[in-house]
């Protein structure tokens, strides 16, 4: 891992850029590593603006299961990061990858992590009127 990391760092020429590429490749809690911690991470990449980083997730595959009107939203290795489910009007967000650095990267408590994500998702996806929340098991496999 830590050649990976050398190896991206050494092809950009912005720290900022460098850093957004390893949150892409390792996810945030590894490239946090490469700086020292997850609030070093959000104050480098992404300038303490918690929406600079839900914007790496601006371009998210949707799937709609007909049968139910569920929402999925995966990135491009298939892993599912938001799931809607429009009849009782709830968004879950997958913790790890997503919610869990906008807390601790950005230093949000809860409440304001909520609406953050509610005003991305209104904003990137058009989706409105929803509870949103966090979910450990989103992409959990038995």
């Amino acid at each position: 891992m830590k050649s990976l990391i050398k190896k991206i760092l050494k092809e950009e020429t912005s720290g900022e850029t460098k850093l957004r590429n390893l949150v892409k490749k390792l996810g945030w809690k590894k490239a946090s590593l490469a700086v020292g911690d997850p609030k070093k991470l959000a104050e480098i990449a992404y300038h303490n603006n918690p929406y600079e980083f839900l914007d790496t997730f601006n371009n998210l595959r949707m799937e709609k299961d007909e049968e139910n009107d569920n929402l999925y939203f995966f990135d491009e290795d298939g892993k599912k990061l938001i799931y809607i489910e429009p009849k009782i009007k709830h968004a879950f967000f997958d913790h790890g990858t997503m919610w869990d650095f906008v807390e601790k990267g950005f230093d949000v408590e809860h409440f304001r992590a909520q609406n953050i994500f509610y005003q991305w998702l209104k904003q990137t996806y058009g989706i409105k009127g929803l509870d949103v929340m966090y979910a450990h098991w989103l992409n959990y496999r038995r």
